[in-house]
């Protein structure tokens, strides 16, 4: 069960679009608690069901409701691809790092 909870959490939530940051501010649960709530390691009260569910702008069964077998799988969507170098490549690339 933890582990349907979780799954519905973290579908719900990729659907809207938000990050378990932002649904941390809105739930007031901490984000390693939704972490661990998602992977199914967090063994939720009925109260953190009812916090969630509204942060969510679901309802608590819809929480609890096993996924129907033409359901999509709550998959991650595709990270954005890095833009440029970070910092660390930046100064190997232009040769500070062997003078520091």
């Amino acid at each position: 069960m933890r582990k349907v909870v979780g799954l519905n959490v973290l579908r719900l939530r990729r659907e809207q679009g938000i990050s378990q940051e932002e649904l941390s501010f809105r739930s007031g649960f901490g984000r390693a608690y939704l972490s661990g709530l998602e992977t199914g390691k967090r063994n939720p009260t009925v109260v953190s069901l009812w916090e969630i569910a509204n942060a969510l702008d679901a309802k608590p069964v819809d929480l609890l409701r096993e996924p129907a077998p033409d359901d999509p799988p709550a998959t991650s969507p595709p990270r954005p691809k890095r833009r440029g170098l970070t910092k660390r490549q930046a100064i190997r690339a232009s040769g500070l790092a062997k003078k520091l």
